[in-house]
C-alpha cells in the first residue's frame, strides 16, 4: 500500500466527484469533495497508556486505529484488575481463539476515542497472552476502553488486518504524583493496606496519611472492610520534595473480610529512572500480614 513522506500508510482516500448534467459543459463541472490523503507516521504515543511493560518497545502510528475484520484469530475474554491509578499499572490475561500459536503476529492496541495505536509483536504462545498495562499519570479520573486485535494473518508486521477487537474497560482513579509516586492494587473485596517508611524512620500509611516531608496518602480503599471496591492505594511525593535516602515499601493485610480466596496484589513505584512493578498474594486468613515488597534508595 502506497504511503506519502516517511508515512507508513494511507489513512484517508483522495475522493473527486464531478457534477455533470445531461447535456452539461464538462469543462464548467464541478468537484463537490476532494479529501487529501493523510500519511500515517510513527508518532511519539498515547495520552493515556505510558510505553511501559507490554507496550515497551512497541511502535505508536499516529492516524486511525485499522478497521476490524470479523475473521478469526481475535481476542475473546480477559482477566485482571480493571481499576487502576493515574500512575499506576495493572496486568490483563487475555485468551484468544481461532490460533493454535500466536508467537510472531502484530496485535493491534488502542484507545478508543483516541488517536493512533501500538503495534505489538506477539511475545510468546503462552495461553492467555499477559499484558502489564501502564497508565499516564497526567490524565482525569474515568473510563478508558482499551482495544486489543490480533492480526488476522492477511495483513503485515506494519500493516496488520486485526481480527475483531476485545474491548477492556479501565476505569481510571486520578491521584497524585511526583519526585516517587507508589500505588497498590489488588483483587479481592477485602482491606489490603500500602505502608511506605521514609528515609527518616516516618512511616505514612492509613493512620498517618501525611509525613512531616510532605509525603501523601491520598487514597485508601475498603477501610476495615467498608467496601467502596476501588481496591488501589497510593502515596506519593510532591516535585522536590522527596528526602534522599532508602525507602521501604510493605503491603499489609489489614482485615481479609471473609474472603476465601487468595488475595492477589501489585504495587507499582515510580521515581527519578524509570517506573517498576512487583507481585505478590496473600492467603486467606492471614490478617494482619506484613509483606516487604521492596526497598530503594533516592539520592
Amino acid at each position: 500500500m502506497g504511503g506519502w513522506g516517511n508515512g507508513r500508510r494511507a489513512a484517508g482516500i483522495l475522493i473527486a466527484v464531478a457534477a455533470i448534467g445531461c447535456g452539461s459543459d464538462p469543462e464548467q463541472a464541478q468537484t463537490l469533495a476532494v479529501r487529501e490523503p493523510e500519511p500515517c507516521i510513527q508518532g511519539t504515543g498515547s495520552s493515556v497508556l505510558r510505553s511501559e511493560g507490554f507496550l515497551l518497545g512497541a511502535t505508536f502510528w499516529d492516524c486511525a486505529p485499522p478497521r476490524a475484520t470479523e475473521s478469526r484469530p481475535a481476542f475473546a475474554q480477559y482477566e485482571g484488575t480493571t481499576n487502576v491509578v493515574t500512575g499506576g499499572s495493572t496486568k490483563l490475561d487475555l485468551a484468544w481463539e481461532g490460533l493454535e500459536q500466536i508467537q510472531g503476529r502484530s496485535l493491534v492496541v488502542s484507545v478508543k476515542g483516541e488517536r493512533g495505536y501500538f503495534i505489538v509483536p506477539a511475545p510468546g504462545n503462552d495461553q492467555p497472552l499477559t499484558a502489564e498495562i501502564f497508565v499516564s499519570p497526567e490524565i482525569e479520573s474515568g473510563t478508558r476502553n482499551l482495544l486489543f486485535a490480533v492480526d488476522d494473518g492477511t495483513g503485515t508486521p506494519d500493516e496488520p488486518v486485526p481480527g475483531k477487537y476485545l474491548s477492556v474497560p479501565l476505569k481510571i482513579i486520578h491521584v497524585g504524583t511526583g519526585d516517587i509516586q507508589i500505588s497498590l492494587n489488588w483483587d479481592r473485596p477485602n482491606d489490603v493496606d500500602l505502608h511506605v517508611i521514609e528515609p527518616s524512620g516516618e512511616e505514612i500509611f492509613y493512620a498517618h496519611r501525611t509525613s512531616s516531608a510532605g509525603g501523601q496518602l491520598d487514597l485508601d480503599s475498603n477501610p476495615d472492610c467498608s467496601l467502596d471496591h476501588w481496591n488501589n492505594e497510593n502515596i506519593f511525593w510532591p516535585a522536590g520534595g522527596a528526602p534522599s535516602g532508602v525507602y521501604v515499601v510493605n503491603v499489609v493485610m489489614y482485615a481479609n473480610c471473609g474472603v476465601e480466596e487468595p488475595t492477589r496484589f501489585r504495587v507499582t513505584v515510580t521515581r527519578a529512572g524509570g517506573v517498576d512493578s512487583f507481585e505478590g498474594a496473600f492467603c486467606p486468613n492471614q490478617d494482619g500480614m506484613v509483606i516487604e515488597v521492596t526497598r530503594f534508595t533516592r539520592q
